[in-house]
């Protein structure tokens, strides 16, 4: 009897034991379940985040390349106008050999005429004008005009900058000379 009450008795404990391990186990399992349900949700949490990262990335990256485009477009552009610029400079310098040209050509001309304008003076001794004194004078007058003009065309160029790195007290120099040639244009005309 003693033996049997032992046993019912280590029964009834074994089957507490049992129980409370049941039990034990099913708080256990159903963490787990609420680990792996948080787990879940931060896995989720995380590819969003990560997606939205992305995302954000990709469109910074677009503007960039927007900008990146952008500025090769404006070098580009600024490229092209300099090149331009430095033609329409070597053509000009251009302009200014052929003027200079034009002008000591011009420069001989008068010379030629004023000494054959001299020589025929001095054979009629200064009498007055005949015809052909008055044409070569008239033919004087002419191309010291052009002269004039081709010269203040050429320091109108000068001084527009496209011959830059020249001097401008030569520039003052050749204006005074060509006033002084008009000076005495106007003096020769009025004879």
């Amino acid at each position: 009897m003693l033996a049997q009450a032992k046993a019912l008795a280590i029964l009834e404990v074994k089957d507490g034991v049992i129980a409370r391990l049941e039990d034990e186990l099913h708080k256990a399992e159903a963490e787990a379940l609420h680990f792996e349900a948080s787990a879940e949700q931060a896995e989720q949490r995380a590819a969003l985040a990560t997606q939205t990262q992305i995302e954000a990335t990709a469109g910074e990256l677009a503007a960039l390349k927007e900008d990146s485009s952008r500025l090769d477009s404006d070098c580009q552009a600024l490229s092209e106008l300099a090149a331009q610029a430095e033609r329409r400079a070597l053509q000009a310098e251009k302009e200014v050999a052929e003027l200079r040209v034009e002008s000591r050509e011009a420069e001989g001309k008068v010379e030629r005429l004023s000494g054959e304008i001299h020589r025929v003076s001095q054979e009629l001794d200064f009498k007055a004008p005949s015809k052909e004194v008055q044409e070569l004078e008239e033919a004087l007058l002419r191309t010291q005009q052009e002269l004039l003009q081709a010269e203040r065309q050429l320091f109108s160029e000068h001084a527009s900058g496209s011959a830059p790195g020249r001097d401008d007290h030569s520039c003052e120099g050749w204006m005074e000379e060509l006033e002084e040639q008009e000076r005495a244009m106007m003096a020769l005309s009025s004879r």
